[in-house]
């Protein structure tokens, strides 16, 4: 450590070579110089991938969603969430946050998406949600910023009219409604 009591950029460095599970991750603003690295703290950064243990969690989560959005009947089959999240055809994956003592706080739940026009790969965001003892702690936007890096294509989602908080919120990431569409469904 240095005087300061932050980490060095050279044991940074170090730290993110070295490390298989939870990346430490420098947050700053992009017009930083790469000099005054020395002067800012390092920490893990709070945001995963989800593994196949945890299922339970996630689906937990999926849960608590539903039941913050009105739904009290949903009930996940925890077997068959895990074949689609972790089986040998993935159809979705999953980004989770971590709260300060650790334990998951929210997540991201996604799946690829590709656009004809622009000729890339893209991020459907089914489904984001923080707990709510967890909300306003930066959570949400450290998982979306998460789902950014992954993609130079749209990271697009749909919002339930309405949630003026919500709205605000992705307003100031800089994601705008798109006009013009109607979104469809066709059920089996």
């Amino acid at each position: 450590m240095s005087r300061s009591g932050l980490f060095s950029r050279t044991t940074a460095m170090r730290s993110l070579r070295s490390t298989t599970t939870v990346c430490p991750v420098l947050v700053m603003p992009c017009s930083l110089d790469y000099r005054s690295i020395d002067r800012l703290a390092f920490r893990a950064m709070p945001v995963r991938d989800a593994v196949s243990t945890d299922i339970d969690e996630i689906c937990s989560l999926i849960e608590e969603h539903a039941r913050y959005e009105g739904n009290d009947e949903l009930r996940l089959d925890r077997a068959e969430m895990a074949r689609h999240l972790f089986g040998p055809d993935p159809k979705a994956w999953v980004v989770l946050a971590e709260n300060e003592a650790g334990e998951v706080a929210g997540m991201a739940f996604c799946s690829w998406s590709f656009s004809t026009w622009e000729a890339r790969p893209g991020i459907w965001l089914d489904d984001l949600y923080v707990r709510p003892e967890n909300r306003r702690s930066g959570l949400g936007r450290e998982l979306l910023d998460a789902l950014r890096a992954r993609t130079d294509g749209r990271v697009e989602w749909d919002m339930q009219e309405g949630n003026d908080r919500a709205a605000a919120f992705y307003a100031d990431l800089g994601a705008r409604p798109v006009s013009g569409w109607v979104r469809y469904r066709w059920r089996a």
